[in-house]
């Protein structure tokens, strides 16, 4: 069994990789997770990500990005948040107008 005392960790080469060259539709959900967990932790999106190599390695599923979001308002330190400022403005350009209006409505 885990520690809870343990932060969840993700790897954050692949969820950047993810937000700027994975599928439409999970790029979508994962912007609608990451705008949660903004809103919660009151995080703006700062400037996107510039550069990513393709297929670097594996995508990480959402579900596992999740846990590392909900992990975020106990574990998160500042590189973390800085993390997922960036990883929020990218997600948010990719995203169809609707969802985003949707999402930040």
């Amino acid at each position: 069994m885990g520690s809870s005392n343990c932060a969840v960790s993700i790897n954050k080469s692949a969820v950047q990789e993810l937000a700027m060259h994975g599928p439409q539709d999970r790029v979508e959900d994962l912007y609608r997770m990451v705008a949660a967990t903004c809103k919660e932790l009151g995080v703006k999106p700062s400037r996107a990500f510039k550069k990513q190599k393709r297929f670097t390695g594996g995508r990480p599923c959402n579900h596992d990005i999740l846990r590392w979001l909900q992990d975020l308002p106990r574990q998160g330190d500042e590189a973390d948040l800085k993390f997922l400022s960036k990883l929020f403005a990218t997600l948010r350009g990719r995203a169809h107008y609707d969802v985003v209006a949707k999402t930040e409505g």
